[in-house]
């Protein structure tokens, strides 16, 4: 885990849903997040 932004620059809850945000991450950058 490697990109860790601030709340005010995400609009979407980082909290919030952490499966579907691994899912957006290993599409956006399939590196190895």
């Amino acid at each position: 885990m490697g990109h860790l932004r601030p709340p005010h620059r995400q609009p979407r809850p980082c909290r919030g849903d952490p499966f579907r945000l691994r899912l957006r991450l290993r599409l956006r950058d399939p590196r190895g997040v």
